[in-house]
């Protein structure tokens, strides 16, 4: 039970801190310190994020146990339902979101030394962001939760849930500064992780009209 308690604290504080780094304050703090250099952080960002995350995994592995939660007889179907729906939101997600920009190469090779380095200078609303505002979030979500699960695993994906549905409204706080009207009539058209707003609109709103 320690392990465990152990494990959730490292897990909330990866997330924590993950979220301090790129919150509007420290960057702007950052940004202040490192001046011209700034475009750098993002890269360093990803790659800290990364050198912490693989101990973390690490440890998570070591506290395997029996899985209690499987997917099996008909419901393993769904699963791989699950499974097909994240990858195919990963992929269309990419096709609006500039993936050099994400990694932080592209700040580099244009020297862009903005606060907001991942938000793009127009708002891209086609394709699956025509569905729902956040479809790699949603991914994720999806892939955390489309697999047999034992206690530490559980733990991981209830705090990983609530972490990037937390950053996700903090992430829209952010787009909301940089787009402002435009972002807010956006987000009454499209749902954030769930596609609600898109099937009423395609099964529901038509069959009104038709009425």
């Amino acid at each position: 039970m320690d392990e465990l308690i152990i494990l959730s604290v490292l897990w909330v504080l990866y997330c924590f801190l993950h979220s301090l780094l790129i919150s509007i304050p420290f960057t702007r703090f950052v940004k202040n310190r490192m001046g011209e250099n700034f475009y750098y952080y993002r890269l360093f960002f990803n790659i800290f994020s990364l050198v912490t995350l693989i101990p973390l995994l690490y440890y998570t592995y070591t506290l395997r146990e029996e899985e209690f939660l499987i997917w099996s007889s008909y419901w393993v179907y769904v699963k791989y339902i699950l499974i097909i729906v994240a990858v195919i939101l990963l992929i269309a997600g990419a096709q609006g979101y500039s993936f050099l920009q994400f990694l932080g190469l592209k700040q580099i090779r244009d020297k862009n030394v903005e606060e907001n380095d991942i938000i793009s200078d127009t708002l891209n609303t086609s394709g699956v962001l025509g569905i729902i505002r956040h479809p790699w979030y949603a991914a994720v979500i999806l892939l955390l939760w489309a697999r047999d699960l034992d206690l530490p695993g559980l733990i991981v994906s209830i705090i990983l849930t609530l972490y990037i549905i937390i950053g996700t409204y903090l992430e829209e706080y952010k787009l909301v500064r940089a787009f402002g009207s435009q972002y807010r009539e956006y987000k009454k058209e499209v749902s954030m992780l769930i596609p609600f707003k898109w099937v009423y609109k395609v099964f529901f709103s038509k069959k009104n009209k038709v009425q």
